[in-house]
């Protein structure tokens, strides 16, 4: 996840955010994943498809990008079914309330 959270970094810088708030913005994710990451076990995925014989391949970081790709087209396309969205519009990094600015979606997973 370490390297997840250095690509998240990145994509905040690419959209314009001092390199120091977007380190200071995944630094505590970051840490609490140093912690727990040493407890999960990496290998559940891959040793599952060797007991059950099949191949394995995990493309989940190509996929990802694609799917930022789009959802980014999609906002700046048709940005009024978000901003009508039936769902609570949550704001994990920074204010609600501040003015809003330049937009970057970037639609993340982790483990």
């Amino acid at each position: 996840m370490d390297r997840v959270f250095a690509r998240h970094v990145e994509l905040m810088a690419r959209a314009g955010v001092p390199e120091e708030e977007a380190q200071r913005a995944v630094a505590e994710k970051r840490s609490e994943d140093r912690i727990t990451g040493q407890i999960r076990n990496y290998e559940r995925l891959p040793a599952l498809a060797n007991l059950l014989g099949i191949a394995y391949m995990n493309i989940h970081t190509p996929l990802g990008e694609i799917g930022r790709r789009d959802l980014i087209a999609h906002f700046r396309d048709r940005f009024g079914e978000f901003r009508h969205a039936l769902t609570e519009i949550q704001c994990p990094v920074g204010d609600l309330h501040n003015r809003l600015g330049r937009v970057a979606a970037e639609p993340v997973q982790g483990p």
